[in-house]
C-alpha cells in the first residue's frame, strides 16, 4: 500500500518556483495530483518566503553561472566564500553530485542548500544529476534539523534544475525530481530488490517520459 506524507517523519515544506511555463507544465504532471502536499510557484525564487533555497552548482562550489551566478550578485561573496570554505575543510574541497551542504541563514538571507548536479560544467559527468541532488539536498535539510531543533529549516524552495539550453529536458527534469523527493521524505524505500530493478528505474527516470502520463508505481 503506498505510504502518504501524512503518516511520514517529515514536517519541511517544499515549493518548486521557476519563471518558466514549460518548467511550471512538467511540474504539474509529475506532481500536480500524485503530490499535492508541494506547491507549484511561477515567478522568481527571490521572491518565496521560504526558510531555505536549494541551490544547484558544482562540486567545486564556484558560482560562476546560472542562479549561483544570480545568488552571487544578489547575497554577495560571502556566501561562495563559505561554500568553498566547507567544502575545503568537510570534504576535501570537492562535493560529490548526491551530497549537499546547509549554508545556515543570515539576516539578510535565508539558509542556503548547496548541491552540485555537476562536477566541473557536464552533466555528462554524472548519471541522473538532478534526482540525486534533489535526494541529498532534502536529506540534508532533515539532518540539519535533526541536530539543530532550535532553529529548524520548516520549508524549502527548489528551483529548475538542469533545464539550460542543451541540459535536460523539463520533463525529464521534473521526473528526476520528484523521485528524489519522494525517497528523501519516505515515500520511496531506499535501494531495492536487486541490481536489475535498480536499473530499470534508472533508465525510466533518465528518460523522455511518453506523451500521455502513465501510472508510475514502480
Amino acid at each position: 500500500m503506498a505510504k502518504e506524507i501524512s503518516e511520514l517523519e517529515w514536517d519541511i515544506e517544499v515549493t518548486l518556483c521557476d519563471p518558466r511555463e514549460e518548467v511550471i507544465s512538467s511540474w504539474n504532471r509529475f506532481f500536480g495530483e500524485k503530490r499535492p502536499e508541494v506547491k507549484i510557484v511561477q515567478g522568481s525564487i527571490f521572491d518565496q518566503p521560504g526558510d531555505a533555497l536549494l541551490l544547484p552548482g558544482n562540486s567545486f562550489g564556484f558560482f560562476d553561472a546560472g542562479l549561483a551566478l544570480e545568488v552571487l550578485e544578489k547575497w554577495g561573496w560571502d556566501l561562495q566564500d563559505l561554500t568553498r570554505n566547507e567544502l575545503k575543510e568537510s570534504y576535501f574541497g570537492e562535493l560529490l553530485v548526491g551530497q549537499a551542504i546547509v549554508i545556515e541563514a543570515t539576516a539578510d538571507r535565508p539558509a542556503v542548500i548547496y548541491t552540485p548536479v555537476v562536477r566541473t560544467k557536464s552533466l555528462a559527468e554524472a548519471g541522473l544529476p538532478v534526482y540525486l541532488a534533489s535526494r541529498g539536498a532534502l536529506r540534508a535539510a532533515k539532518k540539519y534539523n535533526d541536530q539543530n531543533p532550535d532553529k529548524k529549516i520548516k520549508s524549502i524552495t527548489i528551483p529548475s534544475m538542469a533545464c539550460q539550453k542543451g541540459e535536460l529536458d523539463p520533463l525529464i527534469s521534473a521526473r528526476q525530481i520528484r523521485f528524489g523527493y519522494e525517497q528523501a521524505v519516505g515515500l520511496r524505500g531506499a535501494g531495492g530488490k536487486n541490481l536489475s530493478q535498480l536499473h530499470r528505474r534508472a533508465q525510466k527516470i533518465e528518460a523522455l517520459p511518453k506523451a500521455i502520463p502513465e501510472e508510475e508505481n514502480e
